[in-house]
């Protein structure tokens, strides 16, 4: 899915890592004509799912270098 690249600049910045707004998503669902609670729902979860991992890679590769 395509989407969480086109959604990562939507975070709000400030002191870290922010998480992409939950209304960002639900407009790229409608955008993509995913209409159906649970299909949004797995957007949604998918999202988070990479915010995770990208977080977890970042934390990995950045480890000593402050």
């Amino acid at each position: 899915m395509g989407g969480f690249a086109d959604l990562k600049a939507d975070r709000p910045v400030g002191m870290g890592v922010s998480q992409i707004p939950w209304s960002s998503i639900i407009k790229w669902c409608e955008v993509h004509d995913i209409h159906d609670i649970n299909e949004k729902d797995s957007v949604i979860r998918y999202f988070r799912a990479m915010e995770h991992a990208e977080y977890e890679f970042d934390e990995k590769n950045n480890k000593g270098k402050d």
